[in-house]
């Protein structure tokens, strides 16, 4: 499982290429952050955007995933679960592995 480090109270973004099936229509992406025990703390802002044309390695389509410091003040200090779950028009389902957000308290 892939572990992302963020302090508390600090802007969370995150970036990545994705390769995704040909949509029939178009696809949507969802993020949602939970603790370890299932309880949803936040969903995610997210983009999802065509890459065009697609680049060498396959990869079509380009995320970013954000939260702003304000919320991740909120979020418990502890390990974090996320996925991400992408969506076509037609109801096609595409779900990612989880992965943890690492949430630590700052000292400044």
């Amino acid at each position: 499982m892939v572990h992302v480090k963020i302090k508390s109270g600090a802007s969370f973004d995150y970036f990545g290429n994705f390769a995704l099936p040909a949509p029939t229509g178009s696809w949507s992406v969802r993020a949602i952050v939970a603790t370890r025990g299932g309880a949803q703390v936040q969903a995610l802002t997210t983009v999802l955007t065509p890459i065009v044309p697609a680049l060498p390695t396959g990869e079509n389509y380009s995320l970013s995933i954000s939260a702003a410091a304000a919320q991740t003040a909120q979020w418990p200090l502890t390990r974090l679960l996320a996925d991400l779950e992408f969506t076509d028009s037609a109801g096609a389902v595409i779900k990612s592995s989880t992965f943890g957000i690492d949430v630590e308290r700052g000292i400044a």
